[in-house]
Formats: structure tokens, sequence, C-alpha cells
């Protein structure tokens, strides 16, 4: 099942009208609309509004069967976008997992996740499979490099901007799970 049914299926069964929950996120009842009928991808900003609003973790729209194993191939990733942000994530761990979450972020020459920085609940380990990243963890600033880690807690305001020449990928562990 595709996002927007999933969506479309939870507010019916709420009994939320399309209109009520467009105005109670900042959204139009059109873009809701075209949600519903795949027709425009959320940004993650926005998903996380609708469930805030149907009181649903974000996963709950990605959520998979259950199987003893689960292989997510590359061209099957769900992919995200900060709005404000220069960063895309590729979720590389089901979406079903609530204890942690592995996630590929490619961060465009001169992007970094957003003007001021973030903090969410948990744990965060990042390593720099390629590029030149600043890391700034409590206006602390850290050069890292292809190969480098770095953990901390995710709560401290964070921010990272790729200071190379390429895009910068990396792969952060994330404990729980956050989107």
């Amino acid at each position: 099942m595709e996002l927007g049914e999933i969506l479309r299926n939870l507010r019916t069964k709420r009994k939320i009208p399309m209109g009520e929950l467009a105005e109670r996120i900042g959204a139009t009842s059109s873009h809701i609309s075209q949600i519903e009928r795949n027709m425009s991808s959320p940004s993650i900003t926005l998903l996380k509004k609708i469930a805030a609003e149907l009181e649903v973790s974000i996963t709950y729209f990605f959520d998979e069967e259950s199987t003893e194993s689960s292989v997510i191939k590359k061209e099957d990733r769900n992919k995200f976008k900060l709005a404000n942000s220069s960063l895309t994530y590729e979720l590389l761990t089901p979406a079903k997992v609530k204890a942690f979450q592995l996630l590929l972020t490619r961060i465009k020459v001169g992007g970094k996740l957003g003007d001021v920085p973030i903090g969410h609940e948990g744990e965060e380990c990042c390593y720099v499979m390629q590029g030149e990243i600043e890391m700034i963890v409590h206006d602390k600033v850290h050069q890292l490099s292809q190969g480098d880690s770095i953990y901390y807690g995710a709560n401290a305001p964070h921010n990272v901007i790729n200071m190379g020449d390429v895009e910068a990928i990396i792969i952060s562990a994330i404990s729980p799970a956050s989107f």
C-alpha cells in the first residue's frame, strides 16, 4: 500500500475531514488530496505534522509486513528531504524498526542541515563515507573527512555542513528511530 492510500485510510478511519486536517497542519486541502492520490510527496516536516495530528509515528506510513528478515534494495529505499535543507535521507532500515534507524544522508556541495541547529531524542553516530564535513555539536565545530565518525547525544543542538567539493555521504545510526 502506498503512502497516500495509508494516509487516506487513516484519516477516514479517524473521521477527520480533509479540509480540517489541512487546516490543523497549515496545508491546503488540494495538497492533502494530491498526497492521498500519490501525485505529490510530503516533506518530512509536513509528514511529521500529519502523523502528530493523526496520533501515529511517522513510520506508520511506511510500515512493512513482518518477516524474519528484510532486504531493502537501493531503488526501493524510502527517501526524505527536510524543508529548507540541502540534505536527502535514504532509510536503510525497515520502517517498522523502532529501536534504531540507519540512514544514508547525501549533502550537496555547500549544503547544510539548516540555518538553525536541531536536536531530537536519543543518540546518534555518523560515519563519513565520502567528502568533508563540519559537524557542529553544542557550538563545537568538528572537521570530519572520509572514514571519520562522530558520536553525540542527539538532543544536543547539531548541524552539518558539506565543506568539500563533492557531494558528502554520511551513514548515521540513530537510536531510537526518529523518522
